[in-house]
């Protein structure tokens, strides 16, 4: 079953990934844009209040470039999300580029993608504690 946007952020929980739509002219510099798959890393109480916060997810297009990337920039391989029924993200790896993380309202969320795996949550979360100076 392909699940569509939460009925209330009340509903979503840490580790879901849906497809968010950010347009160019709501960024600035680098900041990422255009649909892309967000994984919401904020607590079930933090999305309770309204918003939720997000890291965004990026194709590898160069595997070979992997050791030179910074090590807040997250490998997601295909096998730790798991994907809803009918939910279609094609079939390479990912980045979580957690320095890209965002504070999204419950309106941009779009279809839910599915969750990534508690392995790949916990490996996100140490790469924001790596961007945030968190020991």
């Amino acid at each position: 079953m392909t699940h569509g946007p939460p009925t209330s952020v009340a509903d979503v929980q840490p580790g879901e990934v849906y497809w968010v739509d950010i347009p160019k002219g709501h960024t600035v510099a680098s900041e990422q844009y255009d649909r892309r798959p967000y994984v919401i890393v904020s607590r079930v109480e933090v999305n309770r209040r309204g918003t939720l916060v997000g890291v965004p997810f990026t194709s590898v297009k160069d595997p070979s470039r992997m050791s030179q990337l910074p090590p807040y920039w997250i490998s997601i391989p295909q096998k730790e999300l798991i994907v809803d029924w009918g939910a279609n993200v094609g079939e390479s790896d990912s980045l979580a580029k957690s320095d890209q993380v965002r504070v999204l309202a419950r309106e941009r969320l779009g279809t839910r993608i599915g969750t990534v795996s508690r392995t790949a949550l916990e490996a996100i979360k140490l790469g924001l504690a790596n961007v945030l100076d968190i020991q």
